[in-house]
């Protein structure tokens, strides 16, 4: 699929992430020490097919890792959680529904901390965090 030529440069998109991470309330932030928001221009093969997506444009972001529902006090964390997103696919949603790119960011940084905090896709559709 082709994109436009009004591609954000990576400077200016992680810009925005780091914005979008500021701009948390301290009381979430404080539960994410230990993640890793990663910047990638598309999902790998790999994430492609265990998520059974045929379209790299499909995924705007996605949290690897344990959720906080799911750890106990004798697990140890070897490795950050990640959330990972992907800006080609959150530009290509942009200017297909006109949304901005920063408003994109944060939406899907949003949604994928609250995987971290153990919600499914459902509850998250459900408090409109789609």
């Amino acid at each position: 699929m082709i994109l436009s030529s009004k591609r954000m440069n990576d400077k200016e998109f992680r810009r925005m992430v780091a914005e979008a991470m500021d701009s948390l309330p301290d009381s979430i932030a404080e539960r994410l020490l230990n993640v890793a928001v990663i910047v990638q221009d598309a999902p790998d093969e790999d994430i492609m097919e265990e998520m059974g997506l045929e379209d790299d444009l499909e995924l705007l972001g996605l949290y690897q890792g344990q959720s906080l529902l799911d750890r106990s006090f004798s697990d140890t964390v070897v490795f950050p959680d990640e959330i990972l997103l992907y800006k080609r696919a959150i530009e290509y949603h942009c200017s297909e529904t006109g949304e901005s790119v920063k408003k994109a960011v944060r939406d899907t940084i949003i949604h994928e901390i609250g995987h971290h905090f153990g919600f499914s896709e459902e509850e998250l559709s459900e408090m409109g965090l789609e």
